[in-house]
């Protein structure tokens, strides 16, 4: 409903006059637009405003279309008027608009896909009917809007005018008036007093004031009329200062003006009543009244003197009367009991009938102290650093501290009602009347407390002129959240969000432990924070030092939570009403609500009083439309189809938008796809200007900045040069094929009789290489033959060392259970020498590692030999363990180490000599490096896909040096260093052969993991 704004809201309103401003009551907001403000001319024929928003304004100059921030003379009719002088500007109850000009030519207001209104030439002499029902006056018209009207059946006189009712609209000329009624014939009523008294519609009745200032109503269509009574101030003026006015009728009712005055006329039974609407509108001669309801906003349009808009003012600028500027300049308010306010020294009492307050000065000397509170019916605060108390029941005042200090803050806690007030760094409690100091701030910086809120009874936010400080009054600690920034005032939602306002830094926002600063709007605004408060429309409002701002909390929230942009904010400064632009604030309290809503702020100027929810609210998306094309300086009309040709010099595209709030706010963008890389904006004042580009199809979007959900796109394409064309193209590439089919002809030509030589000397390198290949194989022979030799040797030697080895194991592991046998055996006898035992165990360590090493080489030896193929086959695991357990079992028992293999019914599909020989060596590896404790070897089956096997001990484990250099020596080619890296290798090379992998990891111990598949299928 904001988009009926428009005439007082957009652009700043030039007041009137000083006259204007200093006769017109506060409660309206006055403002006058002439051809100094942008009008083409002061003559105004008649005004409407448009579904969309748009206001289109008929003059004698033409026709102007206003969409809030410019006014403009419009020329892009589909058919240019003969003359430029607009006769009337008509609208029905359905919004419909009709405009007609000097010359019997008429003009419809339709809307166009992109570009919003625009007038459209319609044939005929129409006159606009409120009722579309009405039988028509031309039998043959089919038209329901616009009921026609021949010529010659009624004859129309430069003088004549028309008005309409409810049901029936009538035509006035000098002598007669035309009645046409729903369902009825039209009927005609001469009275030789029409063109002599004003004749108007009062709830629904033809009603005429006579020269002796009586009103007369016509009971039918006769012509018979009855005297009615007259009541109110409009009609005392003019019967006693036979003053002139005028009376105009409008959808919404039948208003007079007098001598700088509005008023408007009702009827009750056989009286009529004039209600005065504002006065102090001098130096104004109204001819027509434009209403609109939703914004309660009358436009009155003058023949001479241009366009006046009255609005109501929501604001009500509270002063002492006769006060100083230092007395009128608040910072402080406390509310005292309903609906009174105790300012500078000062009672203010709001009583709802009355526009302003009832003032009673509380002190007889001059009070300007900015900082005090109302406890019950004692109001505190500080003069020359002095502790007051004024009882308001006795009016005595007394005297109760000497602080030192001046005083920055009072505030009574939320938890206990103690009160509470501070110093530049101190904060104390007062009870009883004596002051206890609570909490020092630290440091030694110079700062002074703004402000602070309880969170808990003790605990509590502390704003500074150096930041954010989080104290507690029972252990007088505090701590800084948010260093170097002057803190004026603290918010706490009922959300849990605290709103920080600053000087100069703008809004912070907290939540548990984030801190986000919001941006601040273009023209700084937002810079110096004075107070925070909600309304109930979910937005948050901002006094600042430069205007009073909101914006949809929701929309902040979701900015602080990284989920997208916030919008322009809704800015409030002088022409709306307000006394000045400054706030003051950022004490405690910094705002007072009053009991229907309102609420309190101070000022440099004054209280400022008003209720927020009476601010419309409006989420509705924004529009935005193409209102001119033109190319090379011509204006293009079909902007459905524009194409550019090739030297083509420039483009300029005219948006506009039916803009409701202040135009500083209004900022558009736009974007070629595949083109720009990002937004450009441009303001409302600007063109977009493109130049230079190349051929081809473009589409532009275009937005209001802060609105994406206003997007639209605007299409146009480029033609090529005739070089760029694909027929030029196409034409070039046959001829550079002709080209080079003929130089390809040339080279075969060429290459054939190359070829007749080369075959000649073919035939001689032929000869020459045929005796080379003879050659040749002779000397291939002789190394198969050296090869056949080569290979028998290294079998003979490949089975040597298996020989050998195998010879070695044997005596080496009966060395090794003979020398097991004598550690046990002599460990159970007692009185045995320490040399003696170390001397066997250092030759069992020794045995066992001769052992192990020659099993593993072994073993790494069998699998290098060429042809070892892998017998997979379905094994029980089970059988696996046990040959592991009867293996070492009782080596582990010997050495004092427990061996667990819990059993297992898993199957899997592998080579079990394979997999014994893996886990053999990492069981034997297990048990070497574990002193005492225990080594289990463990199998989980995963899915019935994989089996991991875990063999962990609870010996020392592995730094993780020692890993890594196993993990380097598992990525290596070749074994270097000590014999104990064939182990590894071997380990590594055998779990490659059965699709397996290997885990080592440091877990109180070694543990190492085995993953292998289980079905067969997984193995390819």
């Amino acid at each position: 409903m904001f988009k009926y704004l428009f005439l007082s809201l957009v652009l700043l309103p030039v007041i009137c006059s000083n006259t204007f401003a200093q006769a017109a009551s506060e409660k309206f907001i006055i403002s006058r637009y002439t051809t100094e403000n942008g009008l083409p001319q002061n003559s105004i024929k008649g005004l409407a405003i448009d579904h969309l928003g748009y206001c289109w304004i008929g003059t004698e100059n033409g026709l102007v279309k206003y969409d809030g921030i410019h006014f403009h003379l419009y020329d892009a009719y589909d058919k240019p008027p003969v003359s430029s002088r607009v006769a009337y500007v008509k609208q029905n109850k359905r919004n419909e608009i009709l405009i007609a000009f000097e010359g019997d030519q008429y003009y419809k207001i339709r809307e166009f896909s992109g570009s919003g209104t625009r007038p459209v030439s319609v044939k005929g002499d129409y006159i606009v009917s409120d009722c579309p029902g009405f039988e028509a006056l031309d039998t043959k018209s089919s038209r329901l809007f616009f009921q026609p009207l021949k010529k010659n059946q009624i004859e129309f006189s430069s003088d004549a005018s028309f008005i309409t009712g409810e049901n029936c609209f009538f035509l006035v000329k000098p002598g007669s008036i035309l009645i046409a009624k729903k369902n009825k014939p039209t009927r005609y009523i001469a009275d030789k007093r029409i063109g002599k008294s004003p004749i108007t519609i009062i709830g629904g009745q033809l009603v005429m004031i006579s020269t002796n200032y009586k009103a007369s109503i016509y009971k039918s269509d006769t012509g018979e009329t009855e005297i009615v009574n007259t009541k109110g101030v409009f009609f005392d003026k003019i019967s006693r200062s036979k003053a002139p006015y005028s009376l105009m009728c409008v959808a919404s009712g039948t208003y007079a003006f007098c001598q700088g005055s509005l008023y408007k006329l009702t009827l009750d039974a056989h009286t009529i009543n004039s209600e005065l609407l504002v006065d102090g509108i001098q130096d104004f001669t109204p001819n027509d009244l434009y209403y609109e309801k939703e914004s309660d906003t009358y436009y009155l349009q003058s023949a001479i003197d241009g366009l006046l808009s009255i609005r109501p003012n929501r604001f009500r600028n509270i002063r002492i009367p006769y006060g100083t500027w230092r007395q009128n300049s608040f910072y402080v308010q406390n509310l005292y009991k309903k609906d009174q306010i105790i300012a500078n020294g000062t009672l203010f009492t709001f009583e709802k009938p009355t526009y302003q307050p009832a003032i009673k000065r509380l002190f007889l000397e001059p009070y300007s102290s900015f900082y005090s509170i109302v406890d019950h019916d004692n109001l505190y605060y500080e003069q020359n650093q002095w502790l007051h108390k004024f009882n308001l029941l006795t009016n005595t005042d007394s005297l109760i501290a000497f602080i030192s200090d001046y005083i920055h803050c009072f505030r009574l806690s939320d938890y206990d009602s103690t009160l509470y007030f501070s110093t530049s760094k101190k904060i104390y409690s007062l009870k009883e009347d004596k002051p206890i100091c609570r909490l020092v701030l630290p440091g030694t910086k110079s700062q002074y407390i703004n402000g602070y809120l309880f969170l808990t009874k003790d605990s509590l936010l502390i704003g500074t002129s150096l930041g954010l400080i989080s104290g507690n009054i029972r252990t007088g600690k505090a701590r800084s959240i948010i260093p170097e920034i002057n803190i004026r005032n603290i918010y706490l939602d009922k959300d849990g969000y605290t709103w920080l306002g600053t000087y100069t830094d703008g809004i912070y926002l907290l939540k548990s432990d984030t801190i986000k600063q919001l941006p601040i709007d273009a023209n700084k605004r937002l810079s110096v924070i004075n107070s925070i408060f909600e309304d109930k429309q979910g937005r948050i409002w901002f006094s600042t030092n430069n205007g009073l701002l909101s914006n949809k909390r929701s929309t902040i929230i979701q900015f602080f939570k990284g989920l997208g942009e916030i919008g322009p904010y809704s800015v409030y400064t002088k022409k709306d009403g307000l006394i000045t632009n400054e706030f003051n604030g950022g004490a405690y309290p910094d705002k007072v609500y009053l009991s229907d809503g309102s609420v309190s702020l101070p000022s440099l100027k004054g209280l400022v009083v008003f209720n927020p929810d009476d601010f419309p609210v409006n989420y509705k998306s924004k529009h935005v439309f193409i209102e001119n094309v033109n190319v090379n300086g011509r204006r293009a009309d079909n902007l459905s189809q524009l194409t550019l040709p090739p030297d083509y010099n420039s483009l300029l595209i005219t948006v506009s938008s039916p803009w409701i709030n202040n135009p500083e706010l209004l900022n558009f963008e736009r974007m070629i796809e595949g083109y720009d890389r990002e937004w450009i904006p441009f303001d409302n004042e600007e063109d977009i200007s493109i130049r230079n580009l190349t051929y081809g199809a473009y589409r532009m979007r275009i937005r209001i900045k802060g609105y994406p959900s206003s997007l639209i796109f605007f299409n146009f394409k480029i033609e090529p040069y005739y070089y760029e064309t694909i027929w030029f193209k196409l034409i070039i590439s046959f001829i550079i094929l002709a080209i080079i089919i003929v130089a390809f002809a040339y080279r075969v030509d060429y290459y054939q009789k190359m070829t007749i030589s080369l075959d000649e000397k073919v035939k001689e390198r032929s000869q020459e290489l045929n005796e080379s290949v003879n050659h040749l194989n002779h000397t291939v022979e002789r190394l198969q033959f050296v090869e056949s030799r080569l290979k028998a040797s290294l079998v003979q030697k490949d089975r040597i060392i298996n020989l050998l080895l195998h010879d070695m194991k044997s005596p080496l592991f009966a060395l090794k259970s003979g020398i097991e046998e004598l550690d046990y055996r002599l460990s159970i006898h007692e009185g045995l020498s320490e040399a003696v035992i170390r001397k066997i165990k250092l030759l069992k360590e020794g045995i066992n590692d001769v052992y192990s090493f020659s099993v593993n080489f072994f073993e790494w030896l069998k699998y290098q030999q060429e042809g070892l193929s892998v017998n997979y086959q379905s094994t029980q695991l089970s059988e696996a363990l046990h040959k592991i357990h009867d293996l070492y079992g009782g080596i582990a028992a010997n050495k004092g180490i427990l061996l667990e293999i819990p059993y297992t019914e898993a199957m899997l599909y592998t080579d079990e000599n394979i997999l014994v020989t893996i886990l053999r060596n990492l069981v034997d590896n297990a048990i070497k490096n574990t002193l005492v404790g225990s080594v289990w070897l463990m199998a989980e089956v995963i899915n019935n896909e994989y089996l991991i096997l875990t063999i962990q001990d609870s010996g020392p484990g592995m730094n993780e040096q020692v890993l890594t250099e196993i993990q380097e020596a598992f990525a290596e080619d070749t074994i270097s260093g000590d014999h104990f890296g064939y182990g590894y290798k071997l380990i590594l090379h055998l779990l490659h052969l059965i699709h397996g992998d290997i885990e080592l990891e440091n877990n109180n111990g070694l543990q190492v993991r085995i993953i292998l598949h289980i079905d067969p299928s997984n193995l390819s």
